[in-house]
């Protein structure tokens, strides 16, 4: 396993959840308003799940087991 893969990826999922964090307002009604609040809420949740299946999938290939055929089944492997 190459830990400075999964490194640099977990940082970028942690830089995902802290800019969603600080741009989710506390509000439901002012993310409904406001169109470029929903992309980058929506763009970096889309990023945090793809690095999350981009780490399972690289612990997956370490342990030998089959590729799976499902971003699910990545995490159903593990």
């Amino acid at each position: 396993m190459d830990r400075e893969i999964i490194a640099r990826k977990v940082d970028s999922l942690q830089r995902c959840l802290q800019r969603i964090e600080t741009k989710c307002p506390n509000d439901p009604s002012i993310l409904i308003l406001d169109i470029d609040l929903q992309d980058i809420i929506s763009i970096n949740l889309s990023r945090a799940v793809q690095l999350s299946v981009d780490i399972g999938a690289h612990l997956v290939s370490c342990l030998n087991l089959p590729p799976p055929n499902s971003m699910g089944q990545t995490f159903e492997q593990l």
